[in-house]
């Protein structure tokens, strides 16, 4: 196996399972070489973050201004025009070569032949130029209109291009608080072992540090609705070490990262498996931190599955749940607790406006919000609200 026939492999294998790509080539750590399953997640993730553009450059291409019927066709073609487009340092030649040569394994030799000939027409100095947004930057229409009505055509599209450049990793030290940004986009091997630091993006550690100067005292329990993969907990634990925590999570998959990241970081939970709109505890909390399902929207270059999702039906879906989850978690509160709402999201819908109509339908107050646009520093997008009981 080599890197574009995995690749290929993790893209059909979202395109009918719906098995996202980190998922499918972690299977392939033992496999490939560091290098290889590196490029690997490379070509899958740019292919599917880019697709709509890489359709319009294949249709500038081709005689017949159409692209292939085939699903697995049209996926060899995107991975051939991403490397062509977007991995400079590539020569053609290879880029035809070793794409055709992982094709022949799945497709026709009509469809090589073709793909042969398309390589021949492209011209890396000027690249197919689109006027449409969507199509520029390769998000759905519902998005990109959304985020010209909030936010004004400028920075729409400003945030479009931000979600699609790598953001540099970061680590934030656990006494500190402090955020190691690693210029290189390379984090030591040490670093990534170590338990004083939790390798994560400023944003929620930011937003939550202004959610926890809202507070009007130290809470002494602390529930975590949907703690999976574990940072916000570790985050929690950092701000109240003498808390008791309550993790919860939907799945038996994300409760195991959840315990692995906990005996990391030496961190003592009671952990549950349930849905976080059905948990049902003897007891009440001070703090009730609910991660809410959501768009995704403001991290979409980490998250290249999401941007297509983004529906206005998908949204009125995420929606239901986020209110199921307040819903709950007001069950679940103390008389005069906080719950601390939070999504990676940066549309209204699900931040401001769906707060402060949760508020109005469940007879709860918002206190305080915070909003993080993506932004040059590296930042990713997200959301925060203080909530409590409106007496």
């Amino acid at each position: 196996m080599n890197a574009r026939t995995v690749a290929y492999l993790a893209l059909m294998t979202y395109e009918e399972k719906g098995l996202f790509l980190y998922d499918f080539l972690e299977e392939y750590k033992t496999q490939l070489s560091p290098l290889d399953l590196a490029l690997a997640y490379e070509l899958s993730c740019g292919t599917m973050r880019l697709q709509r553009y890489l359709d319009f450059a294949a249709k500038t291409l081709s005689e017949k201004q159409k692209l292939p019927a085939k699903k697995k066709e049209r996926l060899f073609l995107r991975l051939m025009l991403y490397q062509c487009y977007f991995l400079s340092r590539m020569p053609l030649y290879a880029i035809g070569k070793e794409t055709i040569d992982a094709a022949k394994k799945y497709t026709q030799p009509q469809f090589c032949n073709f793909l042969n000939a398309l390589i021949r027409k492209v011209d890396r100095e000027k690249p197919p130029v689109s006027q449409e947004l969507d199509i520029a930057y390769s998000y759905p229409s519902f998005f990109v209109e959304r985020l010209i009505a909030h936010y004004g055509k400028e920075k729409a599209i400003s945030i479009l291009d931000l979600q699609n450049r790598a953001t540099k990793p970061m680590a934030r030290n656990r006494a500190s608080h402090e955020m190691r940004l690693f210029e290189k986009g390379e984090i030591p091997a040490d670093l990534h072992k170590s338990s004083q630091f939790y390798i994560q993006n400023s944003t929620q550690p930011a937003l939550i540090r202004q959610l926890e100067k809202q507070l009007p005292q130290i809470p002494k329990t602390i529930l975590d609705l949907c703690a999976a993969p574990g940072g916000k907990t570790v985050l929690l634990h950092d701000y109240f070490p003498n808390a008791k925590i309550h993790a919860n999570d939907i799945s038996q998959a994300k409760i195991m990262r959840l315990k692995e990241n906990l005996t990391k970081y030496g961190i003592t939970a009671q952990v549950t498996c349930e849905k976080g709109e059905e948990l049902s505890l003897n007891t009440h909390f001070d703090l009730i931190v609910v991660d809410a399902p959501c768009t995704n929207s403001g991290v979409l270059y980490k998250c290249p599955e999401a941007r297509f999702r983004i529906s206005k039906e998908t949204l009125a879906e995420l929606q239901k749940q986020a209110a199921a989850l307040l819903t709950n978690g007001k069950k679940l509160l103390k008389k005069g607790g906080k719950i601390w709402y939070l999504t990676c999201s940066i549309l209204p819908e699900e931040n401001e406006e769906f707060c402060t109509q949760a508020c109005q339908e469940l007879g709860l107050k918002m206190e305080a919000s915070f909003l993080q646009l993506p932004n040059e520093e590296g930042a990713e997008g997200g959301f925060a609200a203080q909530l409590t009981i409106n007496r």
